[in-house]
């Protein structure tokens, strides 16, 4: 790491520190008025969305039993409401009332409910003043927690204990004024852009972005790799994409069918299995919606012809006994060419910078109630998307562009089954079939001859799963309840090549097809050591989560891996957390697979062990590898929450973590006239030569006899070789990652101004400690070329009052060095803003104007140009790093959405 780069992290953060102690102070003193009356327009809907809502504008937790308000609706309330008032409102004619515990947290209950307690539920203070006495007394007579599990756990209403889980609903996506879901996830800090995504496509070959033909998106937590994060899709499996069917393409889910994200930068295997490194990312698709939504859009690039277009249409319906919604999104992007940008203008013809994309998704979900036990619940989607880029090729080929088309298809079907007549009021079982699948095409044609074509790639990947879970308390203490959850998954996974008549003249690639089984068995504990009846002076809380999942799959093995949570609350608003855990990655499929492999016979190899000087050498090559074993991570993290009792609306939290990442798949680095003399590769050298175990290995491999060849010569054969070289992947290499994630929040209202919300967070990286083989030096590639940078920051300011929103988000992203020479090239750091301005007519338009929403954003208000980078592909002068940047420019977007 250069001074400089020292000298200019340390200005960044001291300027962050000065920044920060400079808001909380001028916030802090800013007046803040307690369940004062604001401004509120909310429309005739579904209740529990109007709560939901509610929740959200005022900043409070509404606790309930979503399935005692299935169906019932809210009224439509304008004016100038307290927080109290306005609740009273919303539950006009549904059956129910609420109280409000001393944190503030209000609980929806049926009106007949019996209390023994004197408190008033009024617009004035009393409704405050709940006793822990009292919350003894209440008799509970239905069940007022909502079932909710979260992302990182298997028990509901318990969430991920000592873990932090960043939680997007739909709305704080839709401020940020973003088209797509790929474009959100990227402007998260804990998401290193480089790997796969439709800008490294065709611009980079690191990271696995050369697995990357039919330009998805994958998500890249901590930056080690799409391999290591986990994706899912209402906390289901998705099938994988790519030419090694390496990552889960997320540009196929729209945005519209979205209803929350919630990402979890911790390690989770112990709960999910395989993948869960680096995280977990979980799309949660929108539901219990009632009434029609319409958004249309349409974007453009104010410098070089980009432009975008998005339709999208949501009907949903919520009756008594169930729910069902259907989410249709077009999204259609035009080419962006290199020759629009001036900073790749020199590139080689034809060249594009983005493909053209255009997509149609299908959403369907739905619920019903047989009876008051037992809900049926299912899901359904169907995605296509194509492609096409125009590429330079350095390969003497008649086809100058690539079109791909690419498939992805599924859907579950579960139950839950109420057990209280059997085990108690809230155990529960869940039972969840998982099917998905995901295909795609990949040809180049000849711009003049379109129907010349070639096929590339084309690939197909399958997973069918099916899981029980069974959860609920055991018993209760002073302390709360003790909860279990555990259960059983059983998945089969496959990966090949479709069966297509289509002309390979341009690649010849075998066919394979391979598939492994995988059971589960997993359990998960809950233990609330101090809670709100046993409390006491410097533990106000204190729970534990111990979790643990064994995985067995039927190709290389088994993995068991444990995890333990702890969260402590010395005082009220002061939260120390921590986790530790063990993770692991199964081999892909593809690279078990051995029926692509090469054996390859070499003459005059270098060897200082034999008389000659020289050795007859087969190597075998590929991406296969059957005797490959998992990846395995040991990884823990320790942070803090604050949210202090006097200024409540400020949230300050910091994570540590660390992550320990070995036996990591890779393949053999090595000179091909140095690999039986360097100690980097002779590990992998056989020096007793070929015995009948590899004759019958490669019997199923293509021979290639280079001995032919001038320079490789004397010919043999390849029973007549002395050495055999190992240079398929192997488990050889090493990541070590540390850093913190951190974050800070603050929110009021003004009487006449409305309310202000204010965010800045970030990840910055300690170390990021790479080892490619046991032999080979430990590096730390922080801050170069196709690595993360060391500082990534996000902060946003957003303003709304009496229907206008307004908000800004800037985004950092720290400088580094090009270290692909002798000398160090300095990168400069690169800071975008992005502004979104809309306005929701709410009821003070009638008819077709009532509840719409105007939106404009700009993306890059600047223009900002990335900064310059020598081309990561020789000879292509695209003078720029597609793994921190995007050459997309200024874009500015309307959009319009309707409710009906």
């Amino acid at each position: 790491m250069t001074t400089q780069h020292q000298k200019n992290r340390f200005m960044v953060i001291s300027q962050i520190v000065i920044i920060a102690a400079f808001l909380v102070t001028i916030l802090i003193i800013t007046p803040v008025y307690a369940d004062e009356k604001r401004e509120t327009n909310i429309i005739r809907q579904n209740l529990e969305t109007a709560l939901i809502q509610l929740a959200q504008q005022r900043n409070i937790s509404i606790i309930y039993n979503s399935k005692f308000l299935k169906g019932k609706k809210s009224p439509k309330v304008n004016g100038y409401f307290s927080t109290k008032e306005l609740l009273q409102k919303l539950l006009i004619g549904s059956g129910y009332t609420f109280e409000v515990d001393r944190k503030g947290n209000f609980y929806i209950r049926k009106k007949s409910f019996k209390a023994v307690s004197s408190i008033k539920i009024s617009n004035d203070d009393d409704a405050d003043k709940i006793t822990d006495n009292t919350l003894k007394n209440i008799n509970i007579e239905e069940e007022i927690f909502d079932n909710i599990v979260s992302t990182g756990s298997h028990i509901k209403g318990v969430g991920t204990v000592g873990s932090q889980a960043l939680t997007f609903d739909r709305e704080k996506i839709d401020q940020q004024g973003y088209a797509t879901l790929p474009q959100f996830i990227q402007s998260l800090p804990q998401n290193f852009n480089g790997g796969i995504s439709e800008t490294t496509s065709q611009l980079s070959f690191a990271n696995g972005a050369g697995n990357n033909q039919n330009d998805g998106m994958g998500i890249n937590l901590r930056g080690l790799g799409n391999v290591s994060t986990l994706v899912l899709l209402n906390g289901q499996r998705l099938a994988p994409s790519g030419i090694n069917g390496s990552f889960v393409d997320i540009s196929m889910i729209p945005l519209s069918a979205i209803e929350q994200v919630e990402v979890l930068s911790d390690g989770a295997s112990a709960i999910y299995g395989s993948d869960a490194i680096g995280g977990v990312v979980n799309f949660k698709l929108r539901k219990d919606y009632s009434g029609a939504e319409t958004r249309i859009r349409y974007g453009l690039a104010t410098e070089g012809g980009l432009e975008e277009i998005v339709i999208g249409q949501t009907l949903g319906k919520v009756w008594e006994r169930g729910q069902g919604l259907i989410s249709y999104e077009y999204y259609h992007r035009n080419a962006l060419d290199a020759q629009d940008r001036s900073f790749t203008k020199d590139a080689p013809k034809p060249n594009d910078l983005l493909p053209e994309q255009g997509r149609h998704n299908i959403f369907l979900s739905g619920g019903y109630y047989l009876n008051k036990n037992l809900e049926i619940l299912t899901t359904a989607h169907y995605n296509d998307r194509s492609s096409k880029r125009n590429q330079f090729l350095t390969l003497s080929v008649p086809p100058d562009f690539k079109r791909s088309k690419t498939k992805q298809y599924g859907g579950t079907l579960g139950a839950i089954l109420d057990l209280e007549n059997n085990f108690g009021s809230d155990w529960r079982s869940e039972i969840v079939g998982s099917y998905s699948h995901s295909e795609y095409i990949t040809k180049i044609r000849d711009q003049d001859e379109p129907e010349n074509s070639s096929l590339i790639f084309n690939r197909v990947s399958e997973n069918i799963s099916v899981n029980l879970n069974l959860d609920g308390s055991l018993f209760s203490l002073a302390s709360g309840d003790i909860k279990l959850a555990t259960g059983i998954h059983f998945r089969h996974d496959s990966f090949g090549d479709m069966d297509l008549a289509v002309n390979q003249s341009l690649i010849q690639l075998p066919i394979n097809d391979s598939s492994h089984n995988v059971i589960a068995l997993y359990g998960e504990l809950y233990l609330p050591i101090v809670g709100l009846q046993n409390r006491k002076t410097g533990i106000e809380k204190l729970e534990i989560s111990i979790s643990g999942r064994y995985e067995r799959y039927s190709d290389f093995g088994s993995s068991t891996n444990p995890k333990i949570g702890v969260s402590y609350s010395p005082t009220k608003g002061i939260n120390i957390r921590g986790t530790y855990s063990t993770s692991f990655r199964a081999p892909l499929l593809e690279e078990l697979d051995e029926t692509s492999n090469f054996a390859i016979l070499l003459n005059n190899i270098p060897n200082d062990m034999s008389d000659t000087g020289t050795s007859l050498v087969i190597q075998l090559a590929g991406p296969g590898n059957s005797n490959l074993k998992p990846e395995t991570a040991k990884i823990w993290t320790l942070g803090f929450d604050l949210q202090p009792m006097a200024v409540p609306n400020l949230k300050v939290s910091a994570t540590y973590f660390n992550i320990n990442y070995k036996d990591r798949i890779d393949l053999v680095r090595f000179g091909l006239f140095t690999i039986l003399t360097d100690p980097n590769s002779t590990p992998f050298a056989d020096f007793n030569g070929p015995d009948s175990a590899l004759f019958a290995l490669i019997e199923n491999y293509q021979l290639l006899n280079f001995t032919f060849f001038p320079g490789f010569g004397p010919p043999a054969n390849f029973q007549d070789a002395d050495v055999v070289f190992d240079g398929r992947k192997q488990n050889l290499s090493r990541n070590k990652v540390a850093g913190f994630d951190f974050v800070f929040s603050y929110a009021f209202d003004t009487k006449n101004t409305g309310r202000w919300d204010f965010s800045f967070g970030g990840t910055y990286l300690l170390n990021f400690l790479k080892q490619a083989g046991k032999e080979t030096p430990v590096i730390d590639v922080i801050g170069t070329v196709d690595n993360p940078v060391s500082l990534q920051l996000h902060s946003n300011i957003s303003w709304s009052h009496k229907g206008f929103l307004a908000n800004l988000m800037i985004n950092y992203i720290d400088d580094y060095v090009d270290n692909r020479t002798t000398i160090n090239v300095p990168v400069s750091s690169w800071t975008t803003a992005n502004l979104n301005i809309s306005y929701h007519t709410a009821d003070r338009f009638s008819g077709w104007l009532g509840d719409l929403v105007f939106s404009i954003s700009v993306v890059n208000i600047l223009n900002t140009a990335p900064p310059f980078l020598t081309s990561l592909r020789a000879n292509t002068n695209i003078n720029f790093d597609p793994n921190n940047a995007n050459p997309a420019g200024r874009m500015l977007s309307f959009q319009v959405t309707k409710q009906w």
